[in-house]
Formats: structure tokens, sequence, C-alpha cells
């Protein structure tokens, strides 16, 4: 499990904000929705990815420099609009 409370962090990233300075790993991705999928927004089902495996890697190899996030959506005819 990945420790993802880090009571620097916002310090540090408002610091070096700007710069290619490395401000740590507690680094969230983001959900980001058009207002028409909120509807389907399962509402409690956003959550972090919090595992070893978020992270395995170096700056080379590793997918991200951020932690992922996940949420589950119901589409419905009635919300897509068919």
């Amino acid at each position: 499990m990945v420790n993802t409370v880090d009571s620097a962090s916002r310090m540090r990233n408002n610091r070096w904000r700007g710069t290619d300075k490395n401000t740590g790993d507690i680094l969230f991705d983001q959900v980001l929705i058009p207002s028409w999928m909120t509807s389907a927004y399962v509402q409690g089902s956003c959550k972090v990815f919090d595992k070893a495996a978020a992270v395995k890697g170096n700056d080379t190899t590793r997918a991200s420099d951020h932690v992922p996030v996940y949420a589950d959506f119901v589409f419905t005819e009635e919300i897509c609009g068919n």
C-alpha cells in the first residue's frame, strides 16, 4: 500500500511550481467528466488506487508520476440520449 498522506506536499508543490523539480510522490490523477455524466456517477465510488503496483518502476519505466484514481459510472439509454 502507498502512503498517500503527506502534509507538506502542498507547500512543496507551490514552492516548485513552474519548474521541473520533483516535489515528491504524492500526486493524484483526476477524473474529469462533462456535466451530463454527473447522473451516471456511482456515489462513493471514486477511490485512490494505492497498491504498490501504482508506483512500481523508476522515472524511466513507471507509467506515471501520479497515483491513479478511479470511479464507477452506470450509463443508461436515458443518460446517453439514445
